[in-house]
């Protein structure tokens, strides 16, 4: 992913995951990652409105599903 998107992606969520809100900052050995909220096998794109900045946590209980 290019380095610009991934800089808005994380600007946009305030260093924040944007499901659960958990700042980065609290736990910054663990990265937060970016995610497309539909994943590419249910056809989501890698564009601005398809993308989150999520928590280790978030990100793999939601794992390629969509809700």
């Amino acid at each position: 992913m290019r380095d610009d998107v991934v800089s808005l992606v994380r600007d946009r969520a305030e260093v924040r995951c944007e499901y659960c809100r958990l700042s980065e900052l609290d736990f910054p050995a663990i990265s937060h990652q970016i995610e497309r909220i539909f994943p590419k096998k249910h056809g989501g794109e890698d564009n601005l409105e398809n993308l989150a900045l999520a928590c280790g946590a978030g990100n793999f209980y939601k794992g390629s599903n969509i809700s």
